[in-house]
């Protein structure tokens, strides 16, 4: 018990220190507490604290992500509005680059000539035209050519509001309408005005006309080229706008057609492909006799105006003289109308109104030669009273008193000044400007009182290209005085020379001899000795033209140029098909062992020159010339060429003909065993792709025929697969085509310019096309090429085609 009981003094020291510390520990406890809880309180605080902090983080964050989206959007929205812009600007500059482009082409009121032209018209006459056979055939477009002599101004109400037609009237009394320029320029910008701005893309001031046309017109419309009154042109404009008209209707791709109006003394000057066979004729009795009605009703109606309302023109006393003048008029003016439409009239009763066009200009020639060498009263003929003659019987007299009376040819003097001479002046209204104030007459009061003076002044030279030689005695010498004398440097105002160029045989003056086919001034500048240069521009200038007479003017020089005789000269000739030259040149010993003339003559189909070339022994042992005749499809001339046992084993002829679309020559190719399959080498085409690129489906489908390959690789230079090249032109039927032989619609893009099928569509802005590739499952993304290269969207963009650009935006475009 002793051991179990506590001890008392630690027991009296816990109850002490619980008396005296006690207190302390319930404080130091309470106060624990306390901190416990604002511990606690803080800790919460400082929880609410941070998760506010966090909230207004967050909110922050919100709104930044939502200011930095909405900035996003309004990027993208700028950047988009930035690339609107830029397309409305490009597509506004393609529109400027259309309007110059269209203005290179003619900035010439086409629609003047016409209206007045139409003007003349009077109505219900020359309506049976448009019932003739065999302008219903051209109509309908189974004709390419068709020519009627007359006027055409009723054939623009009867052409079909499908066809894109163009036109165009020459006037006499235009001499802006009588350029071949103007009338080529202005055919062209009735052509391609409709056409959409991104084909003029690339087109600069130094484009020729027809290459404009054979790049912007559409292989599926019909063209239609109305021509009136080319025979009111100079022989030179003549032939150049034929020639480029020709060119026009060889292109196979093309549907153009063309109706002339003319008098039937053109025909001389048309290069002979363009001498159509279809013509409607004026020499049968019914047209006579609808010419004859024609006639008539223009009489009738005329003098019907004349006599009516308050102030007619014609004012007549006797009734019955109205039916005398209807008589009369109607018996002259149907020989009159009969020589215009007629070169030679078929009824010899009307043989007196036929003129001998180049006779006439010969004696108005040397009339104006005459009266300028005289040296009586200032080189004027006999002075005249004023009051007693007028301005018009000034040239009467003077004609009159220089041929013997009676003589036939009195008539003809009278006739061609009458008419306008081969410049195309009006003989009246430049005697009416002489006979009052004007620049002629100011510049010398007394040579003004004769109206005959300005015009001999002016148009000497006009009336003397030919009928002047040196064996015409006192003419020759009257003729060379007027060039040699320096007195008439200043006077004659149709020299388009100084006297300082006369002297020295400038180049100008033979381009001028050329460009005019003044056979009298080339004599003259032969038998003084050209230099050999300027010989040269003239054999080779009058070859090209098929001036002959010319050309053997050149080639009676003492020496000639060995390059004339060596291959230029014969190649001009022969690519004008111009055989008369040809022959010139052949009795010169011109050399045809070069293959440049063969080559020349074949490429535009002139089979009588090809002849007379291979009877020469022509060198047919070249590809070169069977691949010119195949590609201008000139079949006549490639069976000639077989014929010479010509090389068929190349790909060029076959491609040429492909490329053309020239089936008929395609498949006589390949009776030869020309290869379908040939590579494209570096910068050619196979010959299903050359036919691809040209639209030419019938020519796909005849070498998909003969196992053609739709994939066969694209040449490295400015490649492109048949499918890729048939994108780039938008034919559709083509593609479709291709695409049923398991084309490669996402073949790549050669390395130097080239396109895959879905950048080449989108570049040129063919919307259908595109979509029809899309739907083929075309990369937009595909690879640009590494030269020169583009993407779809970039190309589309670049061309300014909004259209295709968002389509292709929208598929993920990069």
């Amino acid at each position: 018990m002793q051991f179990l009981r506590k001890p008392a003094f630690p027991h009296r020291l816990l109850v002490s220190f619980d008396q005296e510390f006690g207190p302390f520990e319930r404080e130091i406890g309470q106060l624990c507490q306390e901190i416990q809880v604002e511990a606690s309180l803080a800790s919460k605080q400082a929880q609410k604290q941070e998760n506010e902090l966090q909230a207004r983080e967050r909110s922050r964050a919100g709104k930044s992500r939502r200011l930095i989206a909405h900035i996003s959007d309004n990027l993208d929205k700028s950047n988009m509005e930035d690339k609107m812009l830029r397309l409305k600007i490009d597509r506004r500059n393609l529109r400027k680059k259309k309007l110059q482009a269209l203005d290179n082409l003619s900035t010439y009121d086409y629609q003047k000539t016409y209206k007045q032209t139409r003007k003349e018209c009077i109505l219900g006459t020359s309506d049976w035209i448009l019932e003739e056979s065999k302008f219903k055939t051209w109509k309908e477009g189974n004709s390419k050519g068709l020519w009627c002599s007359g006027k055409s101004a009723k054939m623009m109400e009867s052409t079909s509001p499908k066809d894109v037609t163009s036109f165009f009237f020459c006037r006499f009394d235009d001499q802006e309408s009588l350029k071949a320029r103007t009338i080529v320029g202005s055919i062209a910008r009735q052509f391609v005005s409709d056409i959409p701005e991104d084909n003029f893309h690339g087109f600069c001031n130094e484009t020729p006309v027809i290459k404009y046309l054979e790049i912007a017109l559409s292989h599926t419309r019909q063209y239609s080229i109305i021509l009136d009154g080319l025979d009111e042109c100079s022989e030179v404009e003549i032939r150049e706008v034929s020639g480029i008209l020709h060119r026009l209707l060889s292109f196979p791709h093309l549907q153009i057609k063309i109706f002339w109006f003319s008098r039937p003394n053109i025909v001389d000057w048309l290069p002979p492909k363009l001498k159509t066979e279809q013509q409607i004729s004026l020499e049968t009795s019914e047209s006579q006799d609808r010419i004859a009605s024609d006639i008539r009703k223009f009489i009738q109606i005329t003098l019907e105006e004349w006599l009516e309302g308050d102030t007619p023109k014609l004012r007549i006393l006797d009734p019955t003289t109205v039916l005398m003048a209807v008589e009369y008029l109607e018996n002259e003016a149907y020989g009159i109308v009969q020589q215009y439409l007629l070169s030679r009239p078929a009824n010899k009763s009307l043989s007196r109104y036929h003129i001998d066009i180049e006779e006439a200009d010969a004696y108005a020639g040397a009339i104006c030669v005459t009266y300028l060498n005289l040296s009586v009263s200032n080189k004027q003929l006999i002075r005249t009273p004023k009051a007693n003659i007028s301005a018009g019987a000034i040239t009467s007299t003077v004609i009159k008193n220089s041929l013997p009376v009676g003589n036939s040819t009195n008539k003809i003097a009278l006739r061609i000044l009458r008419h306008r001479d081969q410049s195309n002046k009006s003989v009246q209204r430049l005697l009416e400007e002489a006979a009052g104030d004007n620049e002629l007459t100011r510049r010398s009061a007394v040579l003004g009182q004769y109206s005959f003076h300005p015009y001999a002044q002016r148009f000497w030279l006009d009336h003397t290209k030919k009928g002047i030689a040196p064996d015409s005695g006192k003419l020759w010498r009257l003729w060379s005085n007027l060039l040699d004398d320096a007195h008439w440097r200043d006077t004659l105002s149709s020299q388009p020379w100084t006297f300082e160029d006369w002297k020295e045989g400038s180049t100008n003056i033979v381009q001028w001899i050329v460009e005019n086919n003044h056979c009298t001034l080339a004599r003259l500048l032969v038998e003084r000795e050209l230099a050999e240069e300027n010989l040269q521009t003239l054999i080779e200038g009058a070859a090209a033209r098929g001036f002959t007479e010319l050309t053997k003017i050149g080639l009676s020089s003492r020496i000639i140029p060995y390059t004339v005789l060596d291959s230029s000269g014969l190649t001009w000739a022969a690519k004008g098909g111009y055989l008369a030259v040809v022959e010139t040149l052949l009795k010169e010993n011109a050399d045809v062992d070069t293959w440049t003339a063969l080559e020349a003559a074949a490429g535009e189909g002139h089979l009588a020159v090809v002849e007379r070339l291979l009877q020469e022994k022509a060198d047919v042992d070249t590809q070169t010339v069977l691949e010119a005749a195949a590609g201008g499809g000139h079949l006549a001339v490639v069976e000639r060429l077989l014929q010479e046992k010509a090389d068929v084993d190349t790909q060029t002829a076959l491609e040429a003909a492909a490329g053309g679309g020239h089936l008929a020559v395609v498949e006589r190719l390949l009776q030869e065993k020309a290869r379908v399959n040939a590579a494209a080498g570096y910068n050619g085409r196979t010959p299903l792709q050359a036919a691809a690129e040209g639209g030419h489906l019938a020519v796909v489908e005849r070498l998909l025929q003969e196992k053609a390959d739709v994939n066969a690789a694209a040449a490295s230079y400015d490649g492109r697969t048949a499918l890729q090249a048939a994108a780039g032109g938008g034919l559709l039927a083509v593609i479709e085509r291709l695409l049923q032989e398991k084309a490669d619609v996402n073949a790549a893009a050669t390395d130097i310019g080239g396109r895959t099928a879905l950048q080449a569509a989108a570049g040129r802005g063919r919307l259908a096309v595109v979509e029809r590739l899309l739907q083929e499952k075309a990369d937009v993304n595909a690879a640009a090429a590494s030269y020169d290269g583009r993407t779809a969207l970039h190309a589309a963009v670049v061309g300014g085609h909004l259209a295709v650009v968002e389509r292709l935006r929208a598929l993920g475009a990069k």
